[in-house]
């Protein structure tokens, strides 16, 4: 009878000590997740972020532009390390972007706020401009009627 309770005893340890990760792995996958719509490092706050890919990537270093609005022409924007087209700018060259500005934005297909447009919303993420026919076409913006 001792050997049962022993037995049960120890299976039930066993049982803890299996289960015991997985509860903390939980747990920890809980405490640590980060909120869906959380701006990667590189994207500034009070700023609006465009990537060169969808899905807001990369996130980092001179593939995210931080425009806070008011841009008349992208290709002022240069860098060596967009693979963009040549010049290298970001003019025709963003596939997502992320508002962080109380202020909506209108993407312009041509320079000097000119051609069809796209709203990019206070505070909206917009992962595929794709989507909206608007992918890599964006030459120009405007926030609060300054182009």
């Amino acid at each position: 009878m001792a050997f049962r309770t022993r037995a049960r005893g120890l299976r039930l340890k066993l049982l803890l000590i299996a289960v015991a990760p997985i509860v903390g792995l939980a747990g920890a996958g809980i405490a640590t997740a980060t909120p869906a719509l959380a701006a990667p490092l590189s994207c500034n706050s009070g700023y609006n972020c465009f990537y060169i890919d969808i899905n807001y990537s990369p996130s980092t270093g001179d593939w995210v532009a931080n425009f806070r609005g008011g841009n008349s022409y992208w290709g002022n924007f240069w860098s060596p390390n967009l693979y963009c087209s040549p010049p290298y700018t970001w003019n025709d060259c963003a596939s997502s972007g992320k508002s962080q500005i109380n202020n909506n934005m209108i993407l312009y297909k041509d320079a000097n706020c000119q051609g069809s447009t796209l709203t990019l919303y206070s505070y909206e993420d917009i992962p595929n401009f794709g989507t909206w026919g608007f992918n890599d076409i964006t030459s120009a913006d405007k926030v609060s009627g300054t182009c």
